[in-house]
């Protein structure tokens, strides 16, 4: 009898919920290194305090300031080591920020301050990792805006419109119903307004692992036979699925996934 109560609870469990993926999944559908998980998902500061993190020894500067004091671990109950679909598609949101990480100065005055703004934002991943995302409450601009107008403020103009740009071109890769995330259309290409939306995490198919849209053709199958020989023609065939499909699958699966260190990316 207990047996089938559990059973029951567990079908009755909201799928969105449900802690369904690892820090390494996370790390493969977002297409960033490891540790960048952590952040993203604010359990870095569980870990470290980031003034240890930020000490006088990294460029001789001081920890930038915090965003908000008031978020807390403890106010958190989620302690499960697996990640739910809710979390993963607001981590899939503010990794937009990580742009700032791999975006080089352009000139000489930004050069002599190039630390500063990654300081800055891995601050903000750091302080802000539990802050809630409303996800269709108002434009995407106002939605941009709530997020990281914190931040944007404390970077030039350049790197604020850069984080703008890349939050809302992922908030439009975000499938929303009655508030909430249902869907998620991960990147398979380095810029992201030039990623198609085929390739979708759905909780509700295959427990939320990448499939191809409106088919459920699991990408990794179909990578795994492009490995073993398969050609593509011969799996579009195979799946009744276009042939440039099964190249956007293979691509997401075989696309850079990044390094378990540095923390936030290059």
């Amino acid at each position: 009898m207990g047996k089938t109560r559990k059973k029951t609870e567990a079908l009755e469990q909201n799928p969105f919920e449900v802690p369904l993926y690892t820090s390494w999944d996370a790390a493969r559908y977002l297409r960033v290194p490891l540790w960048s998980v952590a952040a993203l998902s604010g359990r870095f500061r569980e870990w470290l305090e980031p003034e240890l993190f930020h000490h006088r020894f990294w460029h001789g500067r001081s920890p930038p300031d915090v965003f908000d004091d008031d978020l807390s671990p403890a106010d958190f109950p989620e302690t499960s080591q697996r990640i739910t679909f809710a979390s993963l598609a607001r981590m899939f949101v503010r990794a937009g920020v990580l742009c700032i990480l791999a975006d080089g100065p352009r000139t000489e005055s930004e050069r002599t301050m190039w630390p500063e703004p990654h300081r800055t934002v891995i601050r903000w991943l750091e302080d802000t990792g539990h802050a809630p995302l409303s996800f269709g409450e108002g434009s995407a601009e106002e939605q941009v805006e709530q997020l990281v107008g914190s931040l944007v403020r404390r970077l030039d103009e350049r790197r604020g419109a850069l984080i703008r740009k890349h939050l809302a071109v992922r908030l439009t890769r975000v499938e929303v119903k009655d508030g909430r995330p249902t869907r998620i259309f991960p990147l398979s290409r380095s810029d992201d307004e030039d990623s198609p939306q085929i390739i979708v995490l759905d909780p509700l198919i295959r427990f939320g692992r990448p499939t191809l849209v409106a088919r459920g053709v699991p990408t990794d199958t179909l990578f795994e036979r492009f490995q073993a020989g398969d050609a593509p023609s011969e799996l579009a065939e195979d799946y009744s699925v276009p042939e440039d499909e099964i190249h956007e699958a293979i691509r997401f699966e075989s696309g850079p996934f990044g390094p378990p260190i540095p923390f936030y990316g290059w």
